[in-house]
């Protein structure tokens, strides 16, 4: 084996912990990491040849990390696609969420209707202030006065 090609791999195995920080950084994941990392050195073994001696090796190694990253984003947002018989699915789940949400909505606004005034005075207080707060209020308890 060339003796040149000792030092590059040597090199490359003393690169592996630089490198491994930076896959997991870019996937936020260590398992992702490392698969990075493999894919990376075994695309930079394949295209050592295109490496040119003189120039930085960790730079080369770290560009071919962030593209290979890039290329797996990219084909997994292209690979996200359904068949026509799980979208007919979620179009019934969208339209059964949506039917449901409509008799609730007609069974509310009817026990609104038969409670007392001052009952739904109250009630749209308590609607206004879990709105403003943007959760419900702590006391279920109506003011006395409105």
């Amino acid at each position: 084996m060339d003796a040149s090609l000792d030092t590059i791999r040597h090199q490359m195995v003393q690169l592996l912990p630089r490198l491994r920080r930076f896959a997991i950084a870019l996937t936020g994941s260590t398992a992702d990491g490392d698969d990075l990392v493999q894919d990376t050195v075994e695309r930079a073994l394949k295209n050592l040849h295109a490496w040119e001696p003189g120039s930085r090796l960790d730079s080369w190694m770290f560009r071919i990390a962030k593209n290979r990253f890039i290329d797996t984003r990219r084909s997994a947002k292209r690979g996200k696609t359904e068949t026509i018989e799980t979208a007919d699915e979620y179009a019934a789940l969208d339209g059964e969420r949506a039917m449901q949400s409509h008799l609730t909505f007609q069974d509310t606004a009817k026990a609104l209707q038969a409670l007392p005034v001052g009952s739904v005075r109250q009630w749209r207080w308590c609607w206004w202030t879990a709105c403003l707060t943007a959760r419900p209020p702590i006391s279920w308890k109506f003011p006395s006065a409105l």
